[in-house]
């Protein structure tokens, strides 16, 4: 909202990218998942947005120190989770472009 006009109504089509992953791995490694925005579809154009943003999966530090005390090189195979973006996450954006409001 701008001066309490509306410039990109709720639910408008959003598109973005992943830049960057980085799987979940041996000896407790958490995975890794970064995007960006890229722009919203309003009335038939494309508005330009910047933002960025990111998930790390939890890591399995605890999981590798306890199966190392009980048997080495057991930590070879514990993992820490994947990183997760679910549909419907609350992603915050920029105008990346000056656009005209009426009045």
């Amino acid at each position: 909202m701008l001066n309490g006009k509306i410039v990109i109504p709720a639910g408008s089509p959003v598109q973005g990218e992943i830049t960057s992953v980085r799987n979940k791995g041996m000896w407790g490694k958490s995975g890794h998942i970064t995007a960006r925005v890229l722009y919203a579809t309003v009335s038939g154009r494309q508005v330009r947005l910047s933002g960025t943003f990111d998930d790390k999966g939890v890591t399995g530090t605890a999981g590798v120190v306890g199966s190392i005390a009980l048997v080495p090189l057991a930590g070879f195979f514990v993992t820490g989770t994947s990183a997760r973006i679910n549909s419907g996450t609350v992603i915050g954006a920029y105008l990346d472009e000056d656009i005209a409001i009426l009045p």
